[in-house]
């Protein structure tokens, strides 16, 4: 029994050694990468589903207001941000 990673059209065998390293690869949770243009974002480019992130006030205080202020100078600059998750 092996593990495999489909790479294009092949499958790439994996030893549980390389697994762990991949999984252990950075720290859990975002790193905001930067902002690009919304134009750059190409359909091909979602190769999973999306996922939202709402501000908690309960953990950060402050967070709702802003998330909001970063949204609208986004839409503003017609810009997206590039997130590690």
């Amino acid at each position: 029994m092996g593990t495999f990673y489909p790479v294009g059209k092949e499958k790439v065998e994996l030893t549980q050694e390389e697994m762990r390293q991949i999984k252990k690869f950075d720290k859990v949770g975002m790193t905001l990468m930067g902002f690009k243009p919304r134009s750059y974002l190409k359909t091909y480019h979602n190769v999973k589903h999306s996922m939202f992130v709402f501000p908690d006030e309960k953990k950060v205080i402050g967070s709702s207001q802003c998330a909001d202020a970063l949204i609208k100078e986004m839409i503003r600059k017609d810009k997206i941000s590039i997130v590690r998750v």
